[in-house]
């Protein structure tokens, strides 16, 4: 089931909803384009045909012509389409992703709390550098794959907003009241890390499983901090 169909799953169409609940359907028949969105920016798009795009076109239009003549938008369908919109806006996946470009970003480890990942006792010290603090979730581990993707995507993303080919992997496991189990989270940073780097991007972590002296310098500017959730 696609995301468009769970959001939609949970609203009932009758009556006079019946000809927006077909041109629902019809659109997720038609078109994975919706899916495509959620996954990053409008960058997504440059991967579809025109086919794609004018595979909608047929249902919008039977939509349109399954108004009444008088054309007055029934307030049911008025509704529904309002409260539809709301949900197809609302993120459905519970990874939280906060990106910080810095000037100057530094960490030391402090204290380890999770003795089954690799010892670290060395700080670093990185410039002009896209950090992202990544929370993933209790559910993200039902679909590695997908998350995995998401990710990554976003983080192109942002690095390309703020011109910079260096980007940090932090995980910062305060964004949300659930956590994924740790050897998910570090399988996910590591499967994200390989792809960037396969992307050209020069890619690292901060010491998984420990508490760290953080340093972040990071410019007031446009895109600079970055919020996604997916």
């Amino acid at each position: 089931m696609s995301q468009i169909e769970k959001k939609l799953s949970g609203i009932e169409l009758r009556g006079p909803t019946k000809p927006f609940g077909k041109l629902i359907k019809n659109w997720v028949d038609a078109s994975n384009i919706f899916d495509k969105r959620l996954t990053g920016d409008y960058d997504d798009f440059i991967d579809y045909k025109k086919d794609d795009v004018l595979a909608l076109v047929k249902p919008a239009k039977e939509f349109v012509a399954e108004i009444p003549d008088n054309r007055e938008f029934p307030s049911e369908i008025l509704f529904v389409f309002i409260s539809s919109l709301l949900l197809l806006t609302q993120n459905q996946n519970p990874m939280k992703l906060l990106m910080i470009y810095c000037n100057k970003f530094a960490f030391k480890p402090t204290t380890k709390t999770l003795e089954e990942f690799e010892d670290v006792t060395e700080g670093k010290t990185f410039e002009n550098a896209l950090v992202a603090f990544i929370h993933a979730e209790e559910k993200d581990e039902e679909d590695i794959k997908g998350v995995e993707t998401k990710m990554v995507k976003n983080l192109k993303w942002a690095a390309k907003k703020n011109n910079t080919r260096f980007v940090i992997l932090h995980s910062f496991a305060h964004l949300a009241e659930t956590k994924a189990n740790p050897r998910f989270t570090k399988e996910l940073f590591d499967r994200a890390e390989t792809r960037m780097k396969n992307a050209g991007y020069n890619c690292g972590q901060t010491p998984f499983g420990y508490f760290l002296d953080l340093e972040v310098q990071a410019p007031g500017v446009s895109q600079a901090r970055i919020f996604k959730g997916f």
